[in-house]
């Protein structure tokens, strides 16, 4: 009967349909560790939609029966649950909206839900990077503030990049922001990518990063690489 049930959830799963989610409803008594998953590891929603409409039923469906479920079970299909949200709408709809919290369970599917977002923002430019940082919850802002800071100072490595107002006001957003716990070598590389740029409205944001540097505690005197840079 469970092999049958299994074959039923995964083809209906792969022909992108939603009726396979009601076996959250009776995972308990008929597979308490959600081993129907593993048949399941495959399986994309390449379309955004379909990926919103699915976030959409498992709010509705699996939420409800999560407290029924085992926390190393629990675990096991949270990390699969993160690994589908392939874009940061998604990963914070099924965060808030699907996904019960506890400090426990956060850190458990700490390394998975940062590992997400680092794939998730690296195709996106300036003003999308801002948008998503700002939407993070608070809470997780420090563990994957470095993730954003390494966008930022890749965004910026391209001296012939095509820069928008949009996406220069953006990144200058994210250079003030201390949010992002920049540390002195990553302010130093900014100024000097910043300082090559072939873009003259980047360029007119360095003296405003520069002075945030002579504000902030950081110290250059013993390898006295900005003035090099400001040369």
């Amino acid at each position: 009967m469970y092999t049958a049930i299994t074959s039923l959830v995964q083809n209906n799963a792969f022909q992108m349909k939603f009726d396979w989610l009601v076996i959250f409803k009776i995972a308990s008594e008929i597979d308490p560790n959600c081993n129907f998953i593993e048949h399941l590891r495959a399986l994309k929603y390449s379309n955004e939609n379909l990926l919103a409409k699915f976030i959409k039923e498992a709010e509705m469906i699996i939420r409800p029966n999560i407290k029924s479920i085992e926390f190393e079970t629990y675990v096991k299909l949270a990390k699969w649950l993160i690994q589908l949200c392939h874009n940061m709408d998604s990963l914070f709809k099924l965060w808030d909206d699907v996904l019960l919290h506890n400090n426990i369970f956060d850190e458990r599917v700490s390394k998975c839900f940062t590992e997400r977002v680092r794939e998730n923002i690296s195709r996106g430019d300036a003003v999308a990077l801002e948008y998503h940082f700002k939407r993070l919850p608070k809470d997780y802002r420090d563990r994957v503030s470095e993730i954003f800071r390494d966008q930022v100072i890749f965004l910026l490595e391209s001296p012939n990049r095509k820069w928008t107002y949009e996406n220069i006001n953006a990144i200058k957003k994210l250079l003030h922001d201390n949010s992002l716990n920049w540390r002195r070598d990553d302010v130093i590389q900014s100024l000097e990518l910043i300082s090559q740029s072939h873009t003259l409205e980047l360029l007119n944001i360095f003296p405003e990063i520069l002075d945030d540097w002579f504000h902030s505690d950081f110290s250059d005197t013993k390898e006295k690489k900005i003035p090099k840079i400001c040369v």
